[in-house]
């Protein structure tokens, strides 16, 4: 427990990733003023924000912002805390299917499988594949359904059916995915045997949470807060098994050789997900050896073999089925290592009840320090947003998505008042081309809003021309995304999605660029309309006084001279030295001349 807090003890000086951790702490309207029983109600009532249905761990976030404050680091702190004891439960799990622990005694099993577990609990928990549940604030409900999910399936086989219960529902409230508990608790067994009846009795609630657990994951995928209704289904089945079994494929072969993990692996939508051949070429490998392992157990009579085989991939393809998009749409993601962190337990808990490991400490020791070395790379590449997204762009150089983090930080890099000259220059162009590559494949209102403001930021001529266009244009996406959306939107009563991106900005970044665009032609009272519609967008999250100081120029050519100088005088008094040196410049100007034309 302590080497693996140890690992991961670096992230406690890590930031946000601005990919789901904002949407799930400090900017979730219920979660961001800590524990509250206003919070709480919201927490357990809506099941469509962030289109998951996950209450304890809103709660979770909630705790910690009531104890330490809306910094990034504690939430880091606790998740490390959370997987150090889960590598713990994990192996109590072991030691309990394996034998080792019986009520009210313990002793040891002949055989050195003891020390085997204790080294493959340990790969489980150092391996490169935990690091993206672990270092990724947004990912908590991974560790939390697995919490959860192992302490009910210690008191299962305790026989103790009520704890158990409690443990299946806190963990499906964790996250739906944990609606697989009832067939982890028919894999793991009881220590107390019972009848038929009275067994299948025992498991009726947990399938009835399960039930519950599924109709809601499936009501929140489909009716996301804030957006058009979706269509889980609309990828066909011959495109969903081909992601999953890509998807499985690839997740045993960096089980093996943990190279090229990465936050956000993409699927190509409507076709292969990324490294594809690979993927299959693994599964195959995994479909010969289970097959080989069949017919060897038939011939030799290793009936506990073959045993031990069938349980781990139970384990594993039950808790990975619902997150391989089998059951609904993959959408973007052909899979994430988070999806792993429970499934990868089959491993040493196969081995606990099955196995043997002989003579093979020194290359487990290897083993384990070949993942210590492949994971703190990575670990440290969670640390911002640019580190993370730059280390997927290494390994997939159009991730759409990465392309727009990476170019939205060189852009923010560049806006730093103490940069100037050629560096300056250089970084907002590379911004700007990545933001324009990643409009390019993975079209988004709200990439063209950033790259729209980019280009405000650059302000070359041409650049104008360009926000202009981006700014009139319809919405950013292909022609069979708007249809179904529009076809979800009929079906709920309300309005197609339509529009200029200026309609539809939410955050007020396009507003500003195309009211500076403008302000620039003179086009005055366009400029006015477009800046104060972007200082009261809803969505905004930057400072307004740079789109004030705009709009006070154009009120003042536009003619409205009093509501300009009130304007400036505020912003005369501004803590930015930058705003309130121009805004006293306008105001001296005007003082002279009242009716004098101000240029930006």
């Amino acid at each position: 427990m302590t080497a693996v807090f140890a690992l991961y003890a670096v992230t406690a000086g890590f930031g946000f990733l601005r990919f789901d951790d904002p949407d799930y702490t400090f900017a979730c309207p219920f979660v961001k003023n800590g524990l509250t029983w206003s919070g709480v109600k919201e927490a357990f009532a809506n099941a469509r924000h962030g289109a998951i249905w996950m209450p304890i761990t809103w709660l979770s976030y909630m705790i910690d912002i009531a104890f330490f404050g809306s910094g990034a680091g504690p939430h880091h702190v606790v998740n490390a805390l959370l997987h150090a004891a889960n590598a713990v439960l994990l192996l109590a799990l072991g030691r309990r299917l394996g034998g080792c622990a019986t009520r009210g005694a313990t002793h040891t099993v002949k055989g050195g499988w003891h020390w085997g577990l204790v080294a493959l609990v340990a790969c489980w928990a150092l391996h490169p594949q935990r690091v993206e549940a672990v270092a990724w604030i947004a990912s908590r409900k991974e560790l939390l359904w697995a919490f959860f999910t192992l302490w009910g399936l210690l008191a299962w086989h305790k026989g103790r059916g009520l704890v158990a219960c409690g443990c299946c529902a806190l963990a499906c409230m964790c996250k739906p995915t944990a609606m697989v508990f009832p067939f982890l608790a028919l894999l793991v067994g009881r220590e107390k045997t019972v009848g038929g009846v009275r067994a299948l009795g025992a498991l009726l609630p947990l399938m009835a949470l399960a039930a519950v657990t599924g109709g809601l994951a499936v009501y929140s995928q489909m009716h996301p807060e804030g957006m058009a209704a979706k269509d889980l289904f609309y990828a066909g089945w011959g495109e969903r098994l081909l992601n999953a079994a890509v998807a499985i494929g690839l997740y045993v072969w960096q089980m093996v050789v943990p190279v090229g993990l990465h936050l956000d692996y993409r699927a190509v939508p409507g076709g292969w997900p990324v490294d594809g051949v690979l993927g299959l070429a693994a599964f195959g490998v995994v479909a010969g050896l289970v097959i080989c392992a069949a017919r060897g157990a038939t011939r030799t009579g290793g009936a506990a073999m073959w045993r031990g085989v069938v349980w781990g991939l139970g384990w594993f393809l039950v808790t990975l089925a619902p997150t391989l998009g089998i059951f609904g749409s993959f959408g973007e993601h052909a899979r994430a290592d988070r999806f792993l962190y429970v499934p990868a337990m089959f491993l040493p808990l196969a081995f606990a009840r099955w196995g043997k490991l002989k003579g093979v400490k020194a290359l487990m020791l290897g083993y384990l320090a070949f993942l210590v070395v492949q994971a703190v790379p990575l670990i440290l590449s969670y640390r911002t947003d640019e580190a993370a997204f730059s280390r997927a762009l290494a390994y997939d150089a159009n991730h759409g998505r990465a392309l727009a983090h990476v170019g939205e930080a060189r852009c923010a890099a560049a806006y730093d008042p103490a940069r100037e000259g050629a560096a300056r220059a250089a970084l907002l162009d590379e911004g700007i081309a990545m933001l324009r590559r990643s409009q390019e494949v993975r079209p988004r209102d709200v990439t063209a809003g950033k790259l729209a403001y980019a280009l405000m930021k650059r302000g070359r001529v041409a650049d104008w021309d360009e926000i202009r266009s981006i700014c009139s244009g319809q919405r950013t996406m292909d022609k069979g995304q708007r249809g179904r959306l529009n076809d979800a939107s009929r079906g709920q009563g309300t309005e197609p999605l339509s529009g200029t991106l200026a309609d539809r900005d939410q955050k007020g970044q396009a507003l500003e660029a195309l009211g500076t665009a403008e302000l620039r032609t003179r086009e005055w009272r366009a400029a006015a309309e477009h800046l104060s519609r972007a200082i009261l967008a809803p969505g905004r999250f930057y400072s307004a006084e740079d789109a004030q100081l705009k709009l006070a120029f154009a009120l003042h050519n536009g003619g409205q001279h009093t509501a300009a100088r009130r304007l400036f005088g505020e912003l005369a008094k501004s803590t930015r030295a930058d705003i309130s040196a121009r805004a006293e410049e306008a105001c001296s100007v005007l003082r002279r001349s009242p009716n004098a034309m101000l240029f930006w």
